[in-house]
């Protein structure tokens, strides 16, 4: 990613595309988590905390998910 110092102290600069670029490999991540999560749900285990995990997957994902969308409306400022 490309930086640079502003002419405002203590604020960075970086480039929209950059941006965007981090927020498509964050979707990426959030996409390869919630196809996870539902294959987790369908096989139990002997502890029975499958379901647990793709519960907490599931919620990952759509974090990621949620920060991608935030770097992209960022960009696109």
């Amino acid at each position: 990613m490309t930086t640079s110092a502003s002419r405002t102290p203590g604020r960075l600069h970086v480039e929209p595309a950059d941006l965007r670029t981090a927020a498509r490999l964050l979707d990426s991540t959030a996409g390869s988590l919630a196809s996870v999560a539902p294959d987790l749900d369908g096989r139990p285990d002997a502890g029975a905390s499958s379901d647990e995990l793709a519960t907490a997957l599931g919620a990952l994902a759509q974090a990621v998910a949620a920060v991608a969308d935030e770097v992209r409306d960022i960009a696109d400022r």
